[in-house]
Formats: structure tokens, C-alpha cells, sequence
């Protein structure tokens, strides 16, 4: 009897048993809610930081995605301060506006070239940005491979890495379709970053009501996120717990809500286009 007790007590915690309170798109064994905000009163994510209007979502999410992931996972004792900055440079292939144009680049830079912290970033973002947003019609006379100088001069860091800590990943794991309740799987382990699509108007929101997307007539581009739990809303909505990259005056704190595609009707697809998460 006392077995059954101790059994019926646990079950009352772990997704899958026979109780109404788990929603239906959690797997076996998972959390009913989750957040990498407070585990045990430990907080196990960056400070939320503001992008202002460059597109630097890619690279702030994905550095605080790997910083997460090496803290929680044991392999650094602090939350390292990784450098958005140098990430943002060191990736080729962007966009001309610096939007990341593959995530196969992004993958290639944390596993070959790796990270270093900010206060050993020497790179300045905003003349990265003008330089690859500059447009000029005359064309290079002759495409010859970039001298050193050059190097240094489109990454301050280059050939300035001696003596720094720099930090790489095992793998980046990059899925493009897209199933939810593996995606809750895999926050059990740490943050994921996630690519969606948003409005104009999502960068004015404030409050913490959940996001539930937008009508077909509405213009959308990419963002990433950094997806840092789920829970459900006491009226049954089923969410995702995200913190963006738009200060603390967006959303609540830095934070928002985002629905899950089990709240979501039947037709209705994830509003989460791909995602990555990191093998540190």
C-alpha cells in the first residue's frame, strides 16, 4: 500500500498519467510547466537586451541559447557573457541588411571558430552594419582571396585571439520540421532559439497576453527567439515562454507568450517555423 501512495504521489507530477491537468501535447515524463527563469530560484538565462532596429535577433538569442546551455549542463560555473557582437561578424553569408541568411553558417562559425566573451570582443556592430548594408555599382576588377589586412579590418577580432578564452559548441542541431512535442522534449535540457514570423506591430507589444499570430493580409518577417519554457494560462491556453530582444520595456520584462499549436485550431500549424538548440 505504501508503494502505491509513493506512486500516486509521483504521478501527480509526470506527464502522461490518467489526471485532466496535463495538456495534451506534453510527452511522457516531462514537466507540466517549465521555466528557465527560476529553477529552484536560480536563474539560468542572460539578461534580456535590446536589438534596437538592426536585426541582431539571430545572434543575441543564439549566444544566450549557448551561454544557458554551457552553464546548465556544468561545463562553466557562471553564466558566460558570450559576445553577440563577435557573432555577428564572424558569421559569413549574411543577408545585405545583416539578417542571417542560412542557419548552416551560423552552425559552421560555433563549431569551427567559436565564441569569445564581450569583454574580449574588440568588434563595433554598428560599422559592421553600415558596411554590409553600403551598396556601391562598381564592381571589384579582380576577385582574388582576402589578404589579412582585410581580414582585420572587416573583424577587429582577427588575428587578435591569442591569450582569449574562445568557446565552441559539439554541434549545432538545426530542425526545420517542426514538432512541438519534441520541441518540449528538448526545453527540458535548456533554452532553444526559434525562428518565427512577426508584424510591424510586434515590436510596440507590451502586457503578457499570449501571442496568437497574425491574419494572411498582414505583412511578416522573420525573428528569432529564445524559447525558455511553456506553461498554460488559467483559462486552458497552452503557451510558449520566449524572451526577446527588445529591452525590458517589450512585452513583460523582456518576455512573451507564445501559443502552442495544441491551443490552436486543428487546421492551424506551429507558429514556430524551425529551431535550433546546441550540443555543448
Amino acid at each position: 500500500m505504501g508503494d502505491q501512495i509513493a506512486r500516486a504521489e509521483k504521478n501527480k507530477n509526470v506527464v502522461g498519467s490518467s489526471s485532466s491537468e496535463y495538456p495534451e501535447d506534453i510527452p511522457q515524463g516531462c514537466k507540466r510547466r517549465l521555466s528557465w527563469r527560476n529553477v529552484e530560484g536560480k536563474n539560468m538565462l542572460r539578461q534580456v537586451v535590446d536589438q534596437g532596429n538592426q536585426p541582431y535577433c539571430w545572434n543575441i538569442s543564439t549566444s544566450h541559447m549557448v551561454s544557458s546551455h554551457l552553464y546548465i549542463h556544468g561545463k562553466t560555473e557562471t553564466l558566460l557573457p558570450l559576445s553577440a557582437r563577435h557573432l555577428f561578424v564572424g558569421v559569413k553569408g549574411k543577408n545585405p541588411d545583416g539578417s542571417l541568411k542560412n542557419f548552416e553558417n551560423l552552425k559552421d562559425f560555433l563549431v569551427n571558430q567559436g565564441m569569445i566573451q564581450e569583454k574580449d570582443c574588440a568588434c563595433v556592430v554598428e560599422k559592421e552594419n553600415k558596411q554590409i548594408g553600403s551598396s556601391s555599382k562598381s564592381k571589384p576588377k579582380n576577385k582574388k582571396k582576402s589578404s589579412k589586412k582585410e581580414n582585420a579590418k572587416a573583424n577587429p577580432c582577427f588575428g587578435k585571439m591569442k591569450g582569449k578564452k574562445v568557446t565552441k559548441i559539439r554541434n549545432l542541431q538545426i530542425v526545420r520540421d517542426v514538432d512541438e512535442r519534441e520541441l518540449i522534449e528538448l526545453l527540458q535540457r535548456g533554452p532553444v532559439t526559434v525562428s518565427i514570423e512577426v508584424a510591424d506591430t510586434f515590436k510596440l507589444f507590451k502586457g503578457d497576453e499570449v501571442l496568437r499570430g497574425y491574419s494572411q493580409s498582414e505583412s511578416l518577417e522573420d525573428h528569432m527567439i529564445e524559447l525558455t519554457g511553456y506553461d498554460t494560462t488559467p483559462d486552458g491556453i497552452n503557451y510558449w515562454e520566449f524572451q526577446n530582444s527588445y529591452g525590458l520595456g517589450w512585452g513583460q520584462n523582456g518576455f512573451g507568450k507564445l501559443i502552442r499549436k495544441s491551443s490552436r485550431k486543428k487546421h492551424e500549424p506551429s507558429l514556430i517555423n524551425a529551431y535550433m538548440y546546441p550540443e555543448v
